[in-house]
C-alpha cells in the first residue's frame, strides 16, 4: 500500500494506492458516465470577447495596486528573514485569512471572471459613448443660443 499526504499553499491532498495497474486504461475509462451530457458554457462560447476581456482584466489598475501591495508585502517578509535568520511563519489570524482565501478560490467560477471583466469594459463604453453624446449636445445647444444684440 502507497500512501501519500500533503498541503501546497491552499490545496491538501491525502492519496492512498491499494493496487497498481501497470497497463494502459481502456479508452471507455474516459467516456462520460451513463446519464451524464456536456453542455455548452455560453459566457466562454465567444473565444475572441472573452479574451478581450481578459487582457481587460489583466491591463487594469486593480490588478496592478493589488499586485504591488503584494510584492511590498514579499519583500518586507524576505527582509525580516534576513534579519532573524529563521523562516517567517504565519500568525494564527494569517492562517485563519489564508483558509479563507482558499476557500474562495475552492468556489471561484473560472468562467465569471472574465465575462465579468468584458462586461465591465462593454458597460465603461458604453457610459463613455453616452457622455459623449451628452457633451455633443450641449456644445450644439450652447452654438444655438446668442445674446441679444439691443442697438
Amino acid at each position: 500500500m502507497l500512501h501519500s499526504q500533503g498541503s501546497l499553499v491552499c490545496l491538501n491532498f491525502e492519496e492512498t494506492a491499494t493496487e497498481v495497474r501497470l497497463a494502459a486504461p481502456s479508452g471507455d475509462a474516459f467516456a462520460a458516465p451513463a446519464g451524464i451530457s456536456w453542455k455548452v458554457e455560453t459566457r466562454v462560447a465567444k473565444p475572441d470577447s472573452m479574451a478581450k476581456g481578459y487582457v481587460m482584466y489583466l491591463a487594469s489598475q486593480q490588478l496592478s495596486d493589488s499586485l504591488a501591495q503584494v510584492k511590498a508585502k514579499l519583500e518586507s517578509a524576505k527582509a525580516q528573514q534576513a534579519s532573524t535568520g529563521k523562516p517567517v511563519t504565519l500568525t494564527p489570524e494569517q492562517q485563519s485569512e489564508m483558509q479563507k482565501a482558499c476557500e474562495v478560490l475552492k468556489n471561484l467560477d473560472a468562467g465569471k471572471v472574465p465575462s465579468d471583466a468584458t462586461g465591465q469594459m462593454k458597460q465603461a463604453m458604453v457610459d463613455e459613448a453616452k457622455r459623449a453624446a451628452d457633451d455633443a449636445a450641449k456644445n450644439k445647444l450652447k452654438g444655438l443660443f446668442h445674446k441679444p444684440k439691443i442697438p
